[in-house]
């Protein structure tokens, strides 16, 4: 369905509850990219370069501000990875424990509802919170999300949510 495209990119995420979302594109394609979503069908972003100076207001499925695989803003949050890996029906689920880490396995009942994910997995830290998470197509991987340096309550100013 996807082809064989990909895309590789590194990504400095603020998040501040209930929706306040700024990623900005550290490495990859677009890199100096940046892009802003305090929640509704909208968000504000640039692309990085020359570009940089040019703000769009887009809708929050553009495929100028998502992955191939339609991955948005707003699902970037570990309350989003958690309410999506919930709400998948599964035909079976695992868990294994890996030294400090607890990696969770569900394979998906139905990958259609799912744009054909077979298998999903979310490797859990020592303080809980999420620190991959992949999806593949039968043996296939196809999206991948590292969580690094992850700083709980951390002070970010508002400023952080205007370009």
């Amino acid at each position: 369905m996807f082809g064989s495209r990909t895309q590789d990119g590194a990504y400095r995420l603020y998040f501040v509850k209930p929706r306040d979302t700024r990623m900005d594109v550290i490495a990859g394609s677009n890199v100096g990219g940046s892009a802003v979503w305090t929640g509704g069908a909208k968000l504000r972003g640039h692309r990085g370069g020359f570009l940089k100076g040019i703000v769009l207001t887009l809708g929050l499925h553009s495929s100028l501000v998502s992955s191939l695989r339609g991955t948005t803003i707003d699902q970037a949050n570990f309350g989003a990875l958690l309410r999506h890996f919930e709400g998948v029906k599964h035909s079976a689920i695992a868990a294994t424990i890996s030294g400090n880490r607890i990696v969770v396995s569900q394979t998906v009942a139905d990958p259609a509802s799912d744009d054909h994910v077979t298998r999903e997995v979310v490797t859990l830290g020592p303080n809980g919170l999420p620190t991959e998470f992949d999806q593949f197509e039968g043996k296939r991987q196809v999206e991948r999300f590292r969580y690094l340096d992850v700083k709980l309550n951390a002070a970010i100013p508002a400023s952080t949510f205007s370009l």
